[in-house]
Parts: C-alpha cells; structure tokens; sequence
C-alpha cells in the first residue's frame, strides 16, 4: 500500500477524535476564546504602539537637542572666526567681494553658481525661481545709506569670512540653511552667496538681532527667513571687538523642515498619521491657543509669500481636559503619550520636549491602523473555526466507524519508519553527518529513508564549501588595499563590491618611489572561485614587476600577459588598466590592456576624453604586445575616472543599462567634490537605478583627482 494511503488513514484517525469532542463539546468556548485572543491583541498592540510612539518622540527630541547643541557649537566656532578677524589689523581687502547684484545679473558670478533646492526668489515668484547660489563665496550687503568707504576696514576684515564658512558648512551641509554675520556698522555677510534680498534689507533691525544686542547672550529661537519666508531655527551669539565693544552677532540658520526628516513612521501608520512641529506659544489661557504648529507632514503651516502671513495654526482636539493636560506637560518640559480624538477619530498623541520654547514633535496615529492587524486577525480567525467546524460536523458521522478499525491495525506500521526518521533527523541536527535511518518498508517510507541517508555527506560537502568560500573572500579581501595612499597635488580613492563571495575585480595602489604611485583597475572574465584565484595571480606578477619597470609600464603587461597565457590558457582572460601618476610635475602616463572606458574631465570641459586601450585584453594572445602612453599634463580640477564594466553595465528594472552617459552626468554634478565623495555619489546613484535587482557583476570604481589647490 502506498505511504499516502497509509498517512490519509492514520490522519483521519488522529483528527476525528479531537474533531468530533471539539464539535460536541466546544464549539461555544473556542469561539470565545477568538474573541479572547482577538482582544488581547488589541490590548498588545496598543501597548506596543503606545510604548514606540513614546520612544519616536523622546528620540526626535534627543535629536533636536543633539541638533541644537550642534547648533550652538558651530556658532561658536563661526563667533571665534568673526572675532579674529576684527581683531586683526587693518588692511586693504584681499578678497574680490561680491555684492547681490553679481549674483542676480550673473556677469560677474563667483565660479560656478548652481541653482539651490533651498533659496528662492522672494514671493509671488519663489516657487518657480531657485537662486542661482555659491558654495565658495559669500556675499556682502550693505544697508541703504551705508558709504562702502566708511566701512572699508570691515569689509577688508570679513573679506575671508568665506573660507570659515565654507569650513563650517562642510560638516553640516544637509542642515544649515544659510550662514551670515552682521556688524553694528552696517556690514552683513552671508553664505553661500546669492541675490534675493528683500528691498530695504537691513538685519540689524530683525528681532533676533536686537535681542541679541540686548541681551548679550546667545539666542535660538524659530524666525521667518527674510526672502524665502520659510522658518527657520536661529542660533545667533554677538561678538566683540578687541576693546569689548559690541560689534554685531554671527548666526546660523538651520530650516526647521530638515528637523522633520527624522522623524520616521511605520509604513502601515503613515497614510493616516499626523506628524507635527509645535512650538509652546504661552503657558496660560485656553489649552487650544498654546501651542502652535509649525510643520506639518513635511510642509510649513505657515505662509511664504510677503507680509501679510497667514496664522499658523494652533494643535487642538475636541478633548479639551486631555489637550489641557498635554499643554501642561508641554509648559513642564515633559513628553507623554495621551489618547484624544482627532479629526472626530480615537487617536494616541505622542508629544516629545526637551527644551522649553523650543519646537518639539506630535505624533497623531489614529486607531484604526494600529487595530488593523487585530481586526484582521480576528475577522479571520473565527471564519476559518466556522468553516472547520461545520466540515467536520459533516465528515464525522461518515467516516468514524472505518477510520476506528483501520487505525488500530496499521498505526504502528506507519509510526515505527517516522520515528526511526526523527531519530536519525535529530542526530543530523545536532551535527552528526554520519547519522542514519535504516527503513525497510518497502514502500515510500524507504524511499524516503534512502534520499535522507544521502543528505548527511551533502550536508557535510556543503559545510566545508561554505567554509573554504569565507576563507577565500577574507584572503581575498586582504589582497585588495587596506587604505588609500597620499599623494601630495592629489585626491585618490577606490573600492570594489562584489557580488558573490568572491570576485574578478581587482584594483590596488603600488608605490613607485618618491612622489609616483602606480594605479591598477582590472576585470576578470566572470566571477566566483576562479575569477578571484587569476585576480590573484595577476596582482602578484604585477606587484613584482610594476616598480621594476617603472619606466615602461609595457615591459610588465607583456610579462604579465605572457604569464596569463601560460597559466589560463583558454579559461579566461582580463583587462587591466595601469597608470603611474606622479606629483612633479603633475602628470599621468599609462597602459590599458582592453579596459574602458577611462574617462579624463578637464577643468572647465563639459565633455570627458576617454583614454584609450594601448592592447587588447591579457591572457588571449602570448605575443601580443603593449605599449606605454604619452605623458599627460594635469591640472588643478582634473579628474581621472577607471572603473569596471560593472558600473555602466547595471541593468534598471526595464532593461536599460546605466551606461556612460549617466556615468558622466554624476561625474559633471559632482566634479567640485573630493574623490571620495564623487566615488559614493556613482555607486549610490548605480544603487538607485538598479533598485531591488540583485547586483549581477562586481563593481569598482577608482577615482583621481587633482584638487583645485594642489599641494
């Protein structure tokens, strides 16, 4: 008899008995016990939604405090800066100064302006006129009635402020909005650079300005921004001249939306939730007219366009007594979890301070989201014991006699091979490889019981596969290079990323004596164990010969070549670029044994040139020859890209290779970048344009760049 008939009479036996007690017996208690679980559940899932609401809002407030502090501590250092420089003596400025009419005509722009996702033209046009803006310089306004001659002496002093700034705003350049300084005598300046102030500009008479001069105290506070309107948080401190006369305050203004990224919700709460910025606008009153929203869902509550500004708008519920209470917390720098009605709803707010005065988040989750999943399970549950139960109540009284009679004579025929089976499966699982079940049924049962024998030695080959593939990825891993050398007049950085555990890209830095150093980008044909064990071959050969010949990269491709040949014969083959670049004079010679494309962005070009191969790929041909190429004069801006076909050759989700194009076009955005940074800007943007496709080729990118101060 077949195992399926065997198994459908010993089920049938096992499942009837319980069946028909839970049918006589049960059936009003297991439907209270769904309702049972369905509400435990709900209890568990409020409690966990209450507890990460909580957790959400304390560590957005941790956040913005962290933020804050940072805040403070930048505007100290841009306060030393500022400080310094008025106390050095007078001199004639060293500096072109740029005014907001060189921005705003754009003749005699500071570099290269690029259009700002920030800074907009003031209303009604700001929506649709990013200012043009300068990361490298700032710019200088001078109040109306302010004689350019009378604050000469200024001017020449805050003429550098541009390099501290763009110290600052390299550290924390996804949050700082805008940095500026403004003296009692008239002069402001600010960065990056750009036009767009408001007519009548004149900082000195701002609220936060004054404040400061009054107080003489470090100020944060939530201010409009003059031209955009948008708000942002303002750290502000004076500074003094060296005789300890007041000379005018130093800010940074942080957009208060940027605060807002951070705050994260789960997938299934987000369509339905409110996310809120508050600010405590009072500690008495009506609880509705204390606390006023300043961003909601990402997007200010309040209006951009000039004066008149709508109000914002003010947190409220029909739950007066529990808003009273959240607004008492709020006055007592306390967070909590509050359940109130929203929009007519049940709802938890969440509601987070870590400072008073200072904007703090609310969190709105209604509760249908957060029951969902029990409503859900509960709906399913009972409809599944429904079912159940009338399904046995019908095959019960039809199948009970036979299954009795038949159970009693072949249980043990069926039970005495499984337990055999889970006997020698719990010896497997506890690593004995050896284990065995020895079944003579003569039926599927000892089928069963070969095919689980031979599992064990499977199990065991797999093991140390895996085993062997770790210790050739670390070996591997370890051929590549630890760190990026320096090289003085140069900017260098590479990596690669492999998709198996191990790889056919190669890539290393080889010192070349004093001011050289030799760059290698290869590409093994596939991947896997054998890709990596030539990759490795080639590194050793090229690594005992580069330095050698020095002078002639060719001579090493041609041994190098013929060693492939030799070894590979037929198998495989890779390309493999070489380039010694070498710091007096700036310079860069190489050979390329089929690798491209390499692409060369001049300062100032708009087009790359691809550096051509001097041979085709290693290991085809033993005769084949390379030769070196002329020596190419760099210059301050110049970039040379090598990479592997890994990067223009990723596929996105409709087929479309990412290709040079794209290659160059992140290669243009970010030429003013450092090495590094260009590097993580492809590879995230080869990323992004694969998207949730499993990575089908190695990936390496080498990037040298000759910075625009060389030395």
């Amino acid at each position: 008899m077949k195992i399926r008939g065997k198994l459908l009479l010993l089920l049938l036996f096992i499942a009837l008995i319980p069946l028909l007690a839970s049918s006589l017996l049960h059936r009003h208690s297991i439907r209270q016990l769904g309702s049972h679980l369905a509400q435990d559940t709900r209890s568990i899932l409020m409690q966990n939604a209450h507890t990460l609401l909580h957790q959400l809002v304390d560590d957005f407030g941790a956040t913005l405090e962290r933020d804050r502090t940072l805040l403070r501590l930048t505007v100290q250092f841009q306060k030393r800066e500022v400080e310094q420089r008025l106390a050095a003596p007078p001199s004639t400025i060293s500096t072109r100064l740029y005014f907001p009419g060189d921005f705003e005509r754009g003749t005699l722009s500071p570099m290269e302006l690029l259009p700002s996702v920030r800074h907009y033209s003031p209303a009604p046009y700001r929506r649709f006129a990013p200012l043009p803006v300068s990361y490298w310089e700032q710019v200088v306004v001078l109040p109306k009635g302010i004689d350019q001659l009378a604050v000469a002496e200024d001017l020449a002093r805050l003429s550098t402020m541009a390099e501290a700034y763009r110290f600052i705003h390299q550290f924390s350049h996804e949050r700082i909005y805008q940095q500026h300084t403004t003296l009692e005598s008239g002069v402001h300046t600010s960065f990056p650079g750009r036009g767009g102030f408001p007519a009548g500009f004149d900082p000195r008479n701002e609220a936060w300005y004054r404040r400061v001069k009054e107080t003489g105290r470090r100020s944060i506070q939530v201010m409009p921004d003059l031209s955009s309107r948008d708000l942002n948080l303002v750290g502000a401190l004076p500074v003094y001249r060296p005789d300890g006369a007041f000379a005018g305050v130093t800010a940074i203004d942080v957009p208060i939306i940027e605060l807002f990224k951070d705050l994260k919700l789960p997938e299934e709460w987000a369509p339905s939730a409110e996310r809120l910025i508050v600010i405590p606008v009072g500690q008495s009153g009506p609880p509705e007219t204390r606390l006023k929203i300043i961003v909601r869902d990402g997007h200010q509550t309040q209006a951009t366009g000039p004066p008149p500004e709508t109000e914002l708008t003010y947190l409220d519920s029909d739950d007066r007594s529990e808003l009273a209470a959240l607004a008492d917390d709020v006055a007592a720098g306390k967070s909590g979890v509050r359940r109130m009605r929203f929009a007519g709803k049940d709802a938890l707010w969440a509601y987070g301070i870590r400072a008073k005065q200072q904007p703090f988040p609310v969190i709105i989750v209604p509760h249908e989201p957060i029951l969902a999943q029990a409503i859900t399970g509960e709906t399913y549950v009972l409809q599944q014991m429904r079912q159940g139960l009338q399904l046995t109540g019908g095959l019960l009284a039809l199948a009970i006699a036979g299954v009795i009679v038949l159970a009693i004579s072949r249980s043990r025929v069926v039970t005495s091979p499984i337990r055999r089976l889970a006997k020698a499966a719990t010896q497997l699982a506890a690593g004995d490889f050896q284990a065995q079940a020895r079944i003579e049924t003569g039926d599927e049962f000892e089928e069963l019981g070969r095919i689980f024998n031979d599992i064990g030695p499977k199990l065991k080959e797999r093991d140390q596969m895996i085993e062997s593939l770790a210790v050739a990825r670390e070996v591997q891993q370890q051929l590549l290079p630890l760190q990026v050398p320096r090289l003085k007049g140069f900017d260098l950085f590479g990596a690669s990323i492999y998709c198996d555990e191990t790889g056919g890209d190669y890539f290393d830095f080889i010192p070349m004596g004093e001011g050289r150093i030799g760059i290698a980008v290869g590409d093994v044909t596939g991947h896997g164990v054998g890709a990596a064990l030539l990759m490795a071959s080639a590194r050793g050969v090229l690594r005992s010969q580069a330095v050698g010949n020095d002078s002639d990269p060719g001579t090493t491709f041609n041994h190098l070549n013929r060693h492939l040949v030799r070894d590979t014969g037929d198998s495989f083959f890779m390309t493999l670029f070489f380039g010694i670049a070498e710091e007096n004079p700036l310079s860069f010679r190489w050979v390329s044994g089929g690798h491209g494309p390499v692409l060369w962005l001049r300062k100032g070009q708009q087009e790359a040139v691809e550096l051509p191969p001097t041979g085709i790929p290693l290991g085809i041909m033993e005769q084949t020859m390379f030769e070196t190429s002329e020596t190419l004069a760099l210059e301050a801006g110049d970039i040379i890209l090598v990479g592997t076909d890994g990067i223009w050759e990723t596929c996105g989700a409709g087929g479309e290779m990412f290709g040079r194009d794209r290659l160059l076009d992140r290669l243009l955005s970010n030429r003013q970048k450092t090495a590094r940074q260009i590097y993580t800007d492809i590879i995230d943007a080869v990323s992004a344009f694969r998207g949730p496709l499993p990575q089908e080729d190695d990936v390496t990118l080498v990037v040298l760049k000759v910075p625009d101060s060389a030395g």
